[in-house]
């Protein structure tokens, strides 16, 4: 099990992995329609991949990226954490990244890569908010433990003191008789 700075740093990666993906998009825009499909549909790989270690979440590898996209849908969009229209989008960027990299007969047009690289900025942003939300909770958490014991170790120490003083008070109360 992962170490919460551990998987804070794989998360980060992950989320640079996605912004890289996202920077290149828009870069081969111009030029190649279908390789930018293609990036944008992995900049939302990577940020699945951020959200499911925040959560401690892992696809299968026998389907491949279907396996994760199942698992978002499973877990974060019919529970309701994120919308049904970012669950979609998992699933359409896939689709027109099969086209754009598998077939031969129809290339993604400039205004399907320009949806994909727009549907792409809006789910790693939501992906990002969620996964920075719930470290930020977990660090309060953290944080109120931390204060919790710490509490308690006074409490103890008080009563420690107290004992101690009851303590010396019968010893000198024994010796005075």
């Amino acid at each position: 099990m992962l170490q919460s700075d551990e998987r804070e740093i794989l998360i980060n990666l992950r989320f640079e992995k996605a912004d890289e993906n996202l920077k290149i998009a828009r870069l081969v825009f111009d030029v190649s329609p279908d390789n930018a499909a293609s990036a944008a549909y992995y900049c939302v790989l990577h940020s699945i991949q951020a959200l499911f270690l925040q959560h401690g979440l892992s696809a299968t590898k026998k389907r491949g990226h279907r396996s994760g996209i199942d698992l978002f849908n499973r877990n974060f969009v019919h529970a309701g954490v994120f919308s049904k229209e970012i669950g979609a989008i998992a699933g359409q960027l896939e689709a027109m990244r099969n086209i754009g990299v598998y077939t031969i007969d129809r290339e993604v047009s400039q205004d399907e890569a320009l949806r994909a690289i727009a549907d792409a900025e809006k789910f790693n942003a939501a992906i990002r908010t969620h996964v920075r939300e719930q470290q930020q909770k977990g660090s309060r958490q953290a944080t109120e433990q931390n204060h919790g014991i710490n509490g308690q170790k006074e409490q103890l120490a008080q009563l420690n003191k107290a004992d101690l003083g009851e303590l010396e008070s019968k010893r000198s109360l024994q010796e005075a008789l």
